[in-house]
């Protein structure tokens, strides 16, 4: 379920959703700190577009 949230939500490739989910429920929050330069570009994108398109449909609205 996770994976799939992943893939869909973020737009990640499986392998990368499947390493994340790998490192969080292996590693501990030490490894997901460790890999958060990698991460953090997808989910910085994500929610600017998320924020973009909020703010777009308001005001169109």
């Amino acid at each position: 379920m996770l994976l799939g949230r992943l893939i869909g939500t973020l737009g990640l490739e499986a392998q990368t959703a499947n390493l994340i989910i790998s490192v969080i429920s292996t590693g501990g929050v030490y490894a997901a700190a460790a890999i958060w330069p990698v991460i953090a570009p997808f989910i910085v994108t994500i929610k600017g577009i998320t924020a973009i398109a909020g703010i777009t449909a308001i005001s169109g609205f």
